[in-house]
């Protein structure tokens, strides 16, 4: 686990965090601008499903009603896609929060990291991926409904929240942070 942690806390750069929110964005603008437009045209305006707030069983059986045979092909290509965006985003957010340690030089939390916290927006892409592996499953299978399958989406939904909300905390943390050392080196 050292050699990873220490990837993204010693083997960071700006070239290589802004590489990755190069491709971060590419992946979001793939969402916004070709998959969306598509699925929620041929639903009738309904957004594609993993996108509802909340997403319980009960709204992934609701809005799939509505789903025609070329909105769930879109959306199957659309979770595939969304299997590596995650990744893509944790990496981006790991380097950037590498940046922003390497850059206040404060022991106490490069060693806090490098223990695995830096790893923690991992945690939340590998949510992701069990959250697209369901639904892709619930798809496949429809009309038949597997409310396990349904659940467990739900469940790894709520995780995976939680856990980005722990990322976006501690990354404007980290910003605030370098912003009063900045400050206080000036």
């Amino acid at each position: 686990m050292h050699a990873l942690t220490s990837t993204f806390i010693d083997g960071t750069s700006g070239r290589k965090t802004l590489a990755w929110l190069f491709l971060s964005v590419l992946f979001i603008s793939s969402f916004a601008l070709y998959f969306v437009p598509i699925i929620t045209a041929e639903t009738g305006g309904l957004r594609p499903i993993d996108t509802q707030v909340p997403l319980t069983a009960e709204v992934i059986y609701r809005d799939l009603v509505n789903y025609s045979p070329e909105a769930l092909r879109v959306y199957a290509w659309f979770l595939l896609v969304d299997c590596f965006y995650p990744a893509t985003l944790a990496t981006f957010i790991a380097y950037f929060w590498g940046l922003m340690l390497r850059y206040a030089k404060k022991p106490t939390l490069t060693n806090i990291a490098g223990k695995g916290l830096i790893l923690l927006p991992f945690a939340g892409a590998l949510l992701d991926v069990f959250e697209n592996i369901g639904l892709a499953r619930i798809i496949s299978q429809y009309p038949e409904e597997v409310w396990n399958v349904a659940y467990l989406v739900q469940g790894f939904r709520t995780a995976k929240l939680t856990v980005q909300v722990g990322d976006i905390l501690i990354t404007l943390g980290l910003m605030v942070m370098v912003g009063i050392l900045w400050f206080r080196r000036r």
